[in-house]
């Protein structure tokens, strides 16, 4: 029974950390390049900070 509220619960949150942004709109926002932002993202996915797929970044 906790298993399933704690999935509950994490998948609750899942959709609460969702970027749908581009990453040409991230850089825009930020005065910055889409490379930067790419390099950043990366070294963050490596950290286990985020996910990124396809379409969305979903910080963890």
């Amino acid at each position: 029974m906790t298993d399933k509220k704690t999935s509950q619960r994490e998948n609750s949150l899942f959709f609460k950390f969702i970027i749908k942004l581009r990453y040409e709109e991230i850089a825009s926002d930020l005065g910055t390049s889409r490379v930067v932002v790419s390099r950043i993202l990366k070294d963050l996915k490596n950290d286990g900070k985020l996910k990124l797929y396809r379409r969305y970044i979903q910080f963890l």
